[in-house]
């Protein structure tokens, strides 16, 4: 297992990665709502691209967020690429195999919803 706290789209794109993976999570991405600072969200078509090439045969990606605006935008540049739906969105507090982060710990106390969705190669 290998976590990475660092800007994915740089650190797979620069061929810095050589693996193949089975699983790629990611919870809770910054969701840049500032109209000027979209662009800088991780889910892009660049992005799904890059998952498409790294995920083995049968790999999943787990997502979670917290922003139902970054979650339609990412269900949109999946529904455009190589994967399909396992899990489609649900709103719910515990998923198998979704671990629970400091941050939805943060956000379900302030009462916000948690939208999860699981792809697979």
């Amino acid at each position: 297992m290998k976590i990475i706290k660092d800007n994915a789209l740089w650190y797979l794109s620069t061929g810095l990665f050589h693996s193949k993976i089975k699983e790629m999570y990611i919870f809770f991405p910054d969701p840049w709502f500032k109209k000027r600072h979209i662009e800088r969200r991780l889910f892009s078509a660049e992005f799904v691209k890059l998952l498409e090439d790294i995920l083995l045969e049968n790999g999943k990606l787990f997502f979670k967020t917290d922003d139902i605006s970054y979650m339609k935008e990412t269900l949109f540049y999946l529904a455009g690429s190589n994967l399909k739906p396992v899990l489609h969105p649900i709103i719910k507090s515990d998923i198998d195999g979704f671990p629970h982060t400091l941050f939805e710990q943060r956000f379900r106390q302030q009462g916000r919803k948690i939208y999860a969705t699981v792809w697979e190669k």
